[in-house]
């Protein structure tokens, strides 16, 4: 039965996305006197002779505080330190304080280099909200990382100092001799230069890989359903999955939300054809159609050499915008049509943007999936671009470092209104001349 299909893929062989700093720490004390709203973790670090700088500029765009105890086996703590709080410069040093918790449970964090002397001091209290980080056992890894957004990011590692433990209510590294990184909360060291996602529309997963087991793949469990009520005379026989021969869709199937709901039927996936028969398509029969390895060579390719998502649903049953939104923010906001833009919702582009990694939207026509988000339309003189420009940077070695979106709506790879099968593949399968000249 059709079902909406999300296509994600990875380019490889991310690189660093700005400097990493290591200060060597001088105290690192976690509380935990049994109350939640009791515990207290205190860090400091202190190094004479440091040659860092202040890189960033938290004042006008905030920062992020990462806390791991015990290398990771109790919570890592990740707390955003918004621009609002923060005073300051990268002459001075800068300063958080959120003493009444306004924003979590950080209360105090300060950086500053004076004389040489690189300082970084946190203070992070259960009072003022929720601190899960708990003593562990003395001898293990703990690391603090400050990043400030749009600058650098600076490590304290505290697993080289000498450690206090008094039962569960106490945990102290003290005068630690060695710098090192926050690994885990940090990995920079990924080989992947470029990460691609598409995301396509109105192709289903059964519609796109329905012979996959006839190429050496595991068959996926069957539905219990194999056909469909022909609506024109429930007494026919069920009409059954084919082999399309034909590359264009003449009419759109029935995405929306109403549409959706009577496909799937609360789950019986009988539906399909009543919800799609039209005065052109009368039994719906279109519904059932599938391709195989030989219309789509380059996915059946792709699908037999990477891990394939063949029973994936999309987030909501119905059109394309509110499944946009759950790929780029985890959430519809509670719409159910294509009618929705300049939201002021976060969305994973403010995510990117905080921890300076780089990216790009293209698309043929306007970036509808996008540009709903307000935060997105603000800056799409320098984040959407043409799916041409997509393949002149492929080509010259210039896509973003990081993070490209490429946007599949109905003009994207098409020539006027009808979207043609094979020519969709053109995103995922870029001209000979491109992949040579930047294959990763």
């Amino acid at each position: 039965m059709s079902r909406l299909l999300l296509t994600v893929f990875l380019l490889l062989p991310v690189t660093t996305r700005a400097a990493d700093h290591t200060v060597l720490g001088s105290k690192l004390v976690v509380k935990n006197p049994g109350a939640p709203e009791q515990r207290k973790i205190s860090v400091k670090a202190k190094e004479a002779g440091s040659d860092d700088a202040i890189v960033g500029d938290p004042v006008a765009n905030g920062a992020t505080l990462t806390i791991q105890i015990n290398n990771g086996t109790s919570d890592t703590q990740t707390y955003n330190l918004p621009a609002g709080s923060w005073t300051g410069d990268a002459t001075t040093g800068f300063m958080y304080k959120d003493p009444t918790g306004a924003n979590g449970p950080v209360g105090v964090a300060e950086m500053k280099k004076q004389s040489g002397v690189f300082q970084i001091k946190v203070v992070v209290k259960g009072k003022l909200g929720t601190v899960s980080v708990v003593p562990p056992n003395p001898g293990f890894d703990s690391c603090v990382l400050l990043a400030l957004t749009g600058g650098d990011s600076y490590s304290i590692n505290f697993a080289s100092g000498t450690v206090t433990n008094k039962a569960a209510t106490l945990f102290k590294v003290s005068r630690p001799t060695q710098e090192g990184t926050c690994i885990a909360p940090n990995p920079n060291n990924l080989p992947l230069n470029h990460i691609v996602v598409v995301m396509q529309e109105n192709r289903s997963a059964d519609t796109y890989l329905a012979q996959l087991s006839s190429q050496g793949q595991p068959a996926y469990e069957a539905e219990p359903l194999t056909g469909n009520p022909d609506p024109t005379n429930p007494m026919n026989p069920p009409i059954t999955p084919f082999h399309k021969t034909t590359y264009c869709e003449v009419a759109d199937l029935n995405h929306s939300w109403n549409g959706t709901h009577a496909e799937v039927d609360g789950g019986a996936m009988d539906g399909f054809t009543a919800a799609n028969a039209n005065g052109a398509d009368p039994t719906g029969s279109r519904a059932m159609g599938y391709y195989d390895q030989t219309d789509l060579p380059f996915y059946y390719g792709l699908y037999n050499t990477f891990a394939t998502g063949d029973r994936y649903f999309s987030s909501a049953l119905t059109q394309t915008f509110p499944n946009r939104l759950y790929l780029l923010a985890g959430t519809s906001f509670g719409h159910i049509r294509n009618d929705s833009f300049g939201l002021t919702s976060a969305s994973i582009f403010n995510l990117l943007d905080q921890f300076s990694v780089t990216w790009r939207i293209y698309a043929a026509q306007a970036a509808y999936g996008t540009l709903f988000f307000k935060y997105v339309s603000d800056r799409s003189a320098t984040h959407v671009f043409t799916t041409a420009q997509y393949y002149a940077d492929l080509t010259a070695g210039t896509l973003p470092d990081h993070h490209q979106w490429a946007h599949s709506q109905h003009g994207m790879v098409i020539d006027g209104a009808v979207p043609h099968l094979r020519r969709a593949r053109r995103l995922l399968r870029p001209r000979r001349a491109a992949r040579g000249a930047h294959p990763g």
